[in-house]
């Protein structure tokens, strides 16, 4: 088979599963952005809002409101295409890179679910790809395209800034830093601080408090906690495939030399992340722009070796198929040992009937922004549920206009939240039912 044809296999496969399988609260969480479009956002930028916004038309189904997303991340895999090619991988070598891509914990099962890492991974890609192009044959055209592609991939989610010191370890290792003296580098990257603008904007609207959030979100403990970079290593090796991550390692030490750009461009975010997470807790998909380049690194080793290493390949692969095919069929239909609080298939179906129960009221609030974006999924965008300001963490509700009087709303709780002090002092809450997700409704009465 074809490069081309395992892609447009899979996609068709992509599109196949895509109704069976439930919406998310995150994904729920970006729709809601998508029915209110803005410069930027809280917790990320905006480029997700604007994939769910092309989703609205087919909101009422989970393969309408992904198919724009999944797309688009789908064709993040096509330039890795000509940068493996460039990097003179054979063509058995890409065509196996893409199956383990494809049915890589992450990057298989995770691309079926639109989130900000969609659009930064093909922006990544086509970052990488343009920055080959512009060194090895130096133009304008071609550090704009590079300009342009970095300010998106900015645009999509903050962690494309860790391409910048991962291009330039890369250029020193290359001998290319001289490049940076000639003038289209530098319009290149103006060009990406015009794209990236928007968020800039927003930040200055609102006193810089995604920024603020994101610094703090990752540098936010003053002391170094050890568990939180095993518990990262751990998430690693296994949202990469344990097999590609020890051959990962291994072709970096060995083939530096000849693959300085994947282990630059692999490296460069586990390394960054691995030093966060002794500061902070350090969520496992954060690296995720990573994992092609280490997974092309695996497979430089396994052509190296020949065949016990490519047998390896061969047995990481049925692992992520096994690892693939228990997670989808789960969805479907819940069936592995999980604790029902820890089973988010199980919790999905419970809010699922919260939502029949709920139909007749409103306006209605919920304590958490996934609760009150979820609801909102399944009602008419003038009847949505919205996260009171003040209530739990910060976020996107946090900056949209709220109702200066919640008398005689309702709003979703846990039976234990204690409620802010400004909450209190204004209102009441009146015990209405308990609802099937063990949650329960409450009236807002005024005092």
């Amino acid at each position: 088979m074809t490069f081309l044809s395992i892609w447009l296999f899979a996609l068709a496969a992509k599109i196949i599963l895509l109704p069976f399988l439930p919406i998310t609260p995150d994904e729920t969480y970006y729709f809601a952005w998508g029915r209110h479009l803005q410069l930027s956002y809280f917790d990320h930028p905006p480029f997700v809002s604007w994939i769910m916004f092309l989703a609205q038309p087919f909101w009422k189904t989970p393969f309408g409101a992904r198919l724009p997303g999944v797309l688009l991340g789908h064709l993040g895999l096509l330039p890795w295409y000509y940068i493996l090619k460039n990097l003179a991988f054979s063509k058995g070598a890409r065509n196996f890179w893409l199956l383990a891509m494809i049915l890589g914990p992450l990057t298989g099962v995770g691309s079926f679910i639109v989130t900000p890492d969609l659009p930064l991974m093909i922006f990544w890609a086509l970052s990488i790809w343009s920055l080959q192009r512009a060194v090895y044959k130096p133009g304008l055209n071609r550090w704009l395209l590079l300009g342009l592609a970095f300010g998106l991939g900015m645009l999509s989610k903050y962690t494309m800034v860790l391409f910048l010191p991962a291009m330039l370890i890369w250029l020193f290792t290359e001998k290319k830093l001289s490049l940076l003296k000639r003038p289209e580098p530098w319009t290149g990257l103006l060009l990406s601080a015009i794209v990236f603008l928007p968020v800039i904007a927003w930040n200055f609207q609102n006193g810089f408090a995604s920024f603020g959030f994101q610094m703090n979100h990752g540098f936010s403990n003053t002391g170094f906690h050890l568990k939180w970079m095993l518990e990262y290593l751990g998430g690693q090796v296994g949202l990469l495939n344990p097999i590609i991550f020890i051959m990962a390692l291994i072709a970096a030490l060995k083939y530096f030399r000849n693959q300085k750009l994947l282990v630059v461009f692999g490296f460069t975010p586990l390394i960054f992340f691995l030093f966060s997470s002794l500061k902070s807790h350090v969520e496992p998909n954060w690296p995720v722009c990573a994992y092609p380049a280490l997974t092309a690194l695996a497979i430089a080793l396994a052509w190296e070796k020949k065949s016990m290493a490519k047998a390896w390949v061969v047995f990481s692969l049925l692992l992520s198929t096994a690892f693939f095919v228990a997670v989808i069929s789960h969805a479907l239909y819940p069936w592995l040992p999980l604790k029902k609080d820890k089973d988010h298939t199980e919790i999905l179906h419970k809010w699922e009937k919260d939502v029949v129960a709920l139909n007749n009221y409103r306006p209605l609030y919920a304590r958490s922004y996934q609760l009150a974006a979820f609801y909102s999924y399944y009602r008419f965008p003038e009847d949505e549920v919205f996260k009171p300001a003040g209530i739990d963490r910060k976020d996107f509700y946090d900056f949209l206009p709220q109702k200066k009087n919640l008398s005689g709303s309702y709003i979703v709780l846990d039976t234990d939240d204690l409620m802010p002090q400004w909450f209190t002092q204004k209102y009441n809450r009146v015990l209405l039912q308990s609802l099937p997700s063990g949650l329960a409704l409450y009236e807002i009465k005024g005092k």
